[in-house]
Protein backbone atom coordinates (compact mmCIF):
# COMPACT_ATOMS: atom_id res chain seq x y z
CA UNK A 1 0.00 0.00 0.00
CA UNK A 2 1.45 3.38 -0.80
CA UNK A 3 1.28 6.66 0.86
CA UNK A 4 -1.74 8.16 -1.29
CA UNK A 5 -3.59 4.93 -0.57
CA UNK A 6 -2.64 5.40 3.23
CA UNK A 7 -3.90 9.28 3.21
CA UNK A 8 -7.23 7.94 1.44
CA UNK A 9 -7.96 5.55 3.98
CA UNK A 10 -7.02 7.91 6.77
CA UNK A 11 -9.75 10.97 5.13
CA UNK A 12 -12.46 7.84 5.08
CA UNK A 13 -12.07 7.33 8.52
CA UNK A 14 -11.95 10.78 9.20
CA UNK A 15 -15.34 11.26 7.01
CA UNK A 16 -16.69 8.15 8.55
CA UNK A 17 -16.67 9.98 12.46
CA UNK A 18 -17.83 13.17 10.65
CA UNK A 19 -20.59 11.04 9.28
CA UNK A 20 -21.44 9.84 12.89
CA UNK A 21 -21.48 13.04 14.40
CA UNK A 22 -23.57 14.68 11.99
CA UNK A 23 -26.14 11.52 12.52
CA UNK A 24 -26.37 12.42 15.95
CA UNK A 25 -27.24 15.41 16.01
CA UNK A 26 -29.70 15.23 13.10
CA UNK A 27 -31.38 12.63 15.71
CA UNK A 28 -30.15 13.17 18.85
CA UNK A 29 -30.30 9.87 21.59
CA UNK A 30 -30.23 10.53 25.29
CA UNK A 31 -26.49 10.81 25.97
CA UNK A 32 -25.62 10.85 22.10
CA UNK A 33 -21.80 12.02 21.25
CA UNK A 34 -22.24 14.80 18.94
CA UNK A 35 -18.96 16.65 19.15
CA UNK A 36 -15.39 15.98 18.85
CA UNK A 37 -14.87 17.13 22.64
CA UNK A 38 -18.19 14.73 23.63
CA UNK A 39 -16.32 12.20 21.67
CA UNK A 40 -12.82 12.58 23.19
CA UNK A 41 -14.34 12.23 26.82
CA UNK A 42 -16.30 9.60 25.88
CA UNK A 43 -13.64 7.24 24.31
CA UNK A 44 -11.06 8.47 26.75
CA UNK A 45 -9.01 9.79 24.49
CA UNK A 46 -6.82 13.49 24.25
CA UNK A 47 -8.56 15.76 22.22
CA UNK A 48 -6.00 16.31 19.59
CA UNK A 49 -6.19 12.62 19.15
CA UNK A 50 -9.95 12.87 17.94
CA UNK A 51 -8.90 15.88 16.52
CA UNK A 52 -6.88 14.37 14.19
CA UNK A 53 -8.01 11.40 13.24
CA UNK A 54 -11.43 12.81 12.21
CA UNK A 55 -9.48 15.22 9.77
CA UNK A 56 -7.77 12.12 8.46
CA UNK A 57 -4.50 13.41 9.78
CA UNK A 58 -3.61 10.96 12.12
CA UNK A 59 -2.99 6.85 11.41
CA UNK A 60 -4.83 5.60 14.53
CA UNK A 61 -3.21 2.62 16.58
CA UNK A 62 -6.07 -0.38 16.74
CA UNK A 63 -7.05 0.40 20.27
CA UNK A 64 -7.47 3.96 19.43
CA UNK A 65 -10.58 2.60 17.00
CA UNK A 66 -11.51 0.68 19.59
CA UNK A 67 -11.93 3.03 22.08
CA UNK A 68 -13.50 5.34 19.37
CA UNK A 69 -16.27 3.26 18.75
CA UNK A 70 -16.84 2.68 22.66
CA UNK A 71 -17.12 6.34 22.66
CA UNK A 72 -19.90 6.19 20.20
CA UNK A 73 -21.31 3.27 22.11
CA UNK A 74 -21.45 1.10 18.88
CA UNK A 75 -19.27 -2.02 18.34
CA UNK A 76 -16.27 -1.57 16.15
CA UNK A 77 -17.67 -3.27 13.53
CA UNK A 78 -20.34 -0.70 13.24
CA UNK A 79 -17.52 1.90 13.05
CA UNK A 80 -15.97 -0.43 10.11
CA UNK A 81 -19.38 -0.62 8.42
CA UNK A 82 -19.57 3.44 8.65
CA UNK A 83 -15.73 3.47 7.14
CA UNK A 84 -16.75 1.26 4.14
CA UNK A 85 -19.62 3.89 3.18
CA UNK A 86 -17.26 6.07 2.45
CA UNK A 87 -16.09 6.59 -1.40
CA UNK A 88 -12.43 7.43 -1.92
CA UNK A 89 -13.40 10.53 -4.13
CA UNK A 90 -15.31 11.74 -0.98
CA UNK A 91 -11.88 11.11 0.72
CA UNK A 92 -9.82 12.95 -2.38
CA UNK A 93 -12.38 15.74 -2.53
CA UNK A 94 -11.56 16.62 1.47
CA UNK A 95 -7.87 16.23 1.15
CA UNK A 96 -8.03 19.03 -2.06
CA UNK A 97 -10.29 21.39 0.08
CA UNK A 98 -7.93 21.07 3.06
CA UNK A 99 -5.09 21.76 0.83
CA UNK A 100 -7.19 24.77 -0.57
CA UNK A 101 -7.38 26.18 3.27
CA UNK A 102 -3.99 25.51 3.71
CA UNK A 103 -3.08 27.34 1.13
CA UNK A 104 -4.75 30.76 2.16
CA UNK A 105 -3.90 30.25 5.95
CA UNK A 106 -0.30 30.55 4.22
CA UNK A 107 -1.16 33.57 2.32
CA UNK A 108 -2.48 35.69 5.41
CA UNK A 109 0.93 35.27 6.86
Amino acid sequence: MNDNQKLIIRHRLGLAIQKLLEQNKQAPAKNAVNSLHQLATAADIEYYIVQNVSAGKKDPQFTTLVSIASGFNIPLSELITHFETITDEAALKQIEQQKKNAKKKAKRK
